[in-house]
């Protein structure tokens, strides 16, 4: 939840979530389910899913993923989610998933994420750090050699969520692991002309970008 400093111009609301200026050009993300505990029934969800614009979808599942607690009937639409969810959706509750009960569930559908679309992986990824199933590994391995040679190949025309899906395998295998081996694949870009991909770098170093 944003501090109520933050809260200072309301620069656009919707159903699902409030954002606000807190300064000229820098914003604050807050998502009604987690600020006002806001509730929703699945029936609520799959009665309007299809007359919801995309951007609609995304909102509600940003917001959605937010949520402090879960209850049986939230479990059900992270269910619902995960059946008509677009890659964009999917990817934006990634992380929540691992709050589901029924793991048996998510490691199959996790890793078929990283196989399917174009949407970046990062945030599957964590999630399957997050789930902590050490049968995910070769799954991840063979994406992260991918991404690796990806890599080479793009040479100096290299794409910032190439970088950021790298980063975010070599975490999920340490984590996986227990090891600090993959970190090592990391530090090389540390010192890259590309001062948002250095940063990035550093990032993950530091143990990369928080989970719920």
């Amino acid at each position: 939840m944003i501090h109520s400093s933050l809260r200072r111009k309301l620069v656009h609301e919707t159903k699902w979530s409030r954002t606000y200026e807190v300064e000229p050009g820098y914003y604050a993300y807050e998502s009604k389910f987690e600020a006002d505990d806001l509730s929703v029934d699945l029936s609520d969800v799959s009665s309007g899913w299809d007359s919801w614009s995309e951007s609609e979808k995304l909102d509600f599942a940003k917001a959605f993923q937010e949520k402090a607690r879960m209850t049986a009937g939230d479990e059900q639409v992270l269910e619902f989610l995960m059946r008509h969810g677009d890659a964009s959706v999917l990817s934006s509750i990634a992380n929540c998933l691992t709050r589901h009960p029924d793991k048996a569930i998510l490691l199959p559908f996790l890793l078929a994420q990283l196989e399917s679309g174009s949407e970046p992986k990062a945030n599957f990824l964590q999630a399957l750090g997050t789930l902590g199933d050490r049968s995910a590994v070769p799954s991840i391995e063979a994406f992260h050699n991918r991404l690796g040679a990806d890599i080479k190949r793009a040479g100096k025309e290299l794409n910032e969520w190439l970088v950021l899906d790298f980063f975010a395998s070599c975490a999920a295998l340490d984590k996986l692991e227990g090891t600090t081996i993959h970190r090592d694949d990391i530090k090389p870009f540390l010192s890259h002309p590309t001062e948002s991909i250095a940063a990035l770098a550093k990032m993950w170093i530091d143990g990369g970008p928080p989970s719920r």
